[in-house]
């Protein structure tokens, strides 16, 4: 069996070739069929032998053969799950990844949500900042260039979607090698991170990142890619100051006319949307939704 399931990652299937012994626990696998545990069984190569055929009770040859890397079950209760990945194919592949990415669509609306409700309980929204950068400006002006720079965010957002995967793994090949550049507001938070970050599975957590910004670019989660960036400012007022963004936020004209300034804004908010991507512990989430 080249593929197994992962439960940890919502049903991910993972590659026989490319995994390791200790995913069995880790990524807890299981199979695709009957859903029952499996583990990996080294390449090997076979002799030529000779063995009885179960129905004919004839003696056959069996050719000397490579066996590449696959997983099996631990009992052979499963017998017909073999003979069932025998006769998978890359389109049942390609159904059993969409499945799982349709299923993975109500868990992200779901989480999304979470997110921006937590955020809006103790954070300034956009609109706020512009209203404390700008305390003079007419209540419909302030309105107009909250509108103008969350438009600006999404556009920008949704064109770099092939940024996104290449700047998380980034930030995490680097708190990975030093956890204390994660940012957190406690200890208790630090030393939770310290922890994930030691046991993370960079590449399934990543193909998750993708697959959540992926969610916030869809026609239907365009209300949460739009709150979603008040999340973002939130975190850059964390990360860069309340000083700097209020200052970056300031203007006498229109924001698109500010060029230089308007552009960093944007910039260190679409930065902070894939720092709060790439930093959701994703598979636990996944589990307690599961549960």
């Amino acid at each position: 069996m080249r593929y197994a399931s992962s439960l940890l990652y919502g049903g991910m299937l993972v590659d026989a070739q490319g995994a390791t012994y200790q995913d069995y626990s880790r990524l807890l696998l299981q199979c695709p069929f009957c859903k029952e545990p499996v583990f990996l069984s080294a390449a090997a190569k076979r002799p030529e032998h000779q063995r009885l055929t179960p129905k004919s009770k004839k003696i056959v040859t069996i050719k000397e053969c490579e066996i590449p890397c696959h997983f099996v079950h631990f009992s052979k209760v499963a017998e017909k799950c073999e003979l069932k990945s025998k006769q998978i194919k890359q389109a049942d592949i390609n159904k059993s990844i969409t499945k799982g990415k349709n299923q993975r669509l109500r868990f992200f609306q779901q989480r999304f949500w979470q997110i921006i409700s937590e955020s809006n309980e103790k954070s300034l929204s956009l609109k706020d900042c512009i209203k404390k950068a700008n305390e003079s400006l007419p209540e419909e002006t302030t309105n107009d260039m909250c509108t103008e720079l969350t438009e600006d965010i999404v556009s920008e957002f949704k064109r770099l979607a092939g940024f996104t995967k290449e700047h998380a793994r980034e930030l995490l090949t680097r708190a990975i090698a030093d956890p204390k550049v994660v940012l957190s507001q406690t200890q208790e938070e630090a030393t939770l991170a310290a922890s994930w970050l030691s046991t993370l599975e960079l590449d399934l957590h990543l193909q998750i990142v993708n697959e959540a910004a992926d969610f916030l670019r869809t026609k239907s989660a365009d209300k949460i890619l739009h709150d979603f960036v008040d999340v973002a400012n939130a975190y850059a007022l964390f990360v860069m100051g309340e000083d700097k963004i209020l200052k970056l936020m300031s203007a006498a004209k229109p924001y698109r006319k500010l060029k230089q300034d308007y552009k960093t804004l944007i910039g260190n908010t679409i930065c902070s949307m894939i720092a709060i991507l790439a930093g959701t512990q994703w598979a636990i989430a996944m589990q307690e939704y599961d549960s």
